[in-house]
């Protein structure tokens, strides 16, 4: 029951954001310019001027009564890097009760998993790397929901949609997100949020924007591995977007299977280790970016008009897909 109750004030953040801003929150800041030329690709990953920034997460720190927190990130700059070596393990920016603080945001966090301060100790060991590492900070149990429809480019393939997704700020890569929330306008030295709930044009009672997200046991409290898998970055910092970062704060129900040509993706029961088929050649599977609680048989979901739903495991990705895009047309009957 906490973890329906936490999620429904998530969804009521969300909407306390639109009533004051007009819009939507994205999907996280952006940084502080991008030229007409700067389009992140997997060709291009170590240029993280572009990506590694705030996430919604953090974006949405004063409508769930954590002020100060965010103060500390305006304090620190909304568009900066959020790169090991400069946030998490700067203690010129942090101190420990700070770095506590930051984990200990209840709202945040599915007392069925766990409870208390959660969130990474300092490893200066992952300093320095650009961007196929863990980022250090405060962890949390839910994602929010993009989407890249099966209609994007051939190269958003299972290995790379969510880099496209986050690290790229343009119109062009924007209208390939088909997901509720999206990457911000970004202008010199600020940013502004994209969309209007105009945007969820099958209905707010059609569109999900948050689930408890599937992390492996073997992989719960851990971001310490300087590698290119999303398993290891999946109970990473939730502030940070950009990269393999993404996979701590957000999930997507359009993974696109570039192996076997098919959307794919899945609800777990968390408990459960390596609950995903290992269908795709990228290191790590599919895997880490499903859904799933430690509840038993389902999964809980905040919708587009603030009610939570508690789904079973066994819901088809047809239903959960159409569920996950703001404009695919269908109505669905939830089970």
């Amino acid at each position: 029951m906490q973890c329906i109750n936490h999620l429904k004030q998530i969804g009521i953040a969300v909407h306390n954001f639109h009533d004051t801003k007009g819009t939507l929150p994205p999907t996280g800041t952006g940084p502080t310019s991008v030229s007409s030329s700067a389009m992140v690709t997997v060709a291009t990953p170590n240029d993280s001027s572009q990506y590694l920034r705030l996430s919604l997460w953090g974006i949405i720190y004063p409508y769930i009564e954590q002020n100060a927190l965010y103060q500390k990130l305006v304090d620190y700059g909304l568009q900066k890097s959020l790169k090991n070596d400069d946030f998490w393990n700067n203690n010129s920016v942090l101190t420990e009760e700070e770095r506590k603080g930051f984990g200990s945001v209840p709202v945040y966090l599915c007392p069925t998993r766990r409870g208390g301060s959660q969130y990474c100790p300092v490893d200066t060991t992952l300093n320095g790397h650009d961007w196929y590492t863990g980022y250090l900070g405060p962890r949390g149990d839910y994602a929010f929901i993009y989407g890249v429809p099966s209609d994007a480019p051939n190269s958003y393939s299972d290995t790379t949609c969510h880099q496209y997704s986050f690290n790229n700020f343009h119109d062009a890569q924007a209208s390939y997100q088909r997901g509720p929330f999206r990457a911000p306008l970004v202008e010199t030295n600020t940013w502004m949020p994209r969309d209007s709930m105009a945007w969820i044009q099958d209905g707010t009672s059609n569109q999900i924007l948050f689930g408890e997200k599937h992390i492996p046991e073997t992989f719960l409290d851990r971001c310490d591995t300087p590698t290119m898998e999303g398993r290891f970055t999946a109970d990473c910092s939730i502030l940070v977007i950009g990269n393999w970062a993404s996979v701590a704060s957000a999930r997507t129900f359009h993974a696109y299977n570039n192996s076997v040509g098919t959307l794919v993706n899945n609800i777990h029961y968390g408990e459960i280790n390596a609950t995903y088929p290992e269908t795709s050649t990228s290191p790590g599977g599919l895997w880490h970016y499903s859904f799933g609680g430690y509840h038993p048989d389902i999964c809980n979901f905040v919708l587009g008009d603030g009610s939570v739903r508690s789904l079973p495991l066994t819901t088809p990705y047809q239903t959960i897909g159409k569920l996950g895009h703001v404009s695919d047309g269908t109505t669905v009957t939830l089970p």
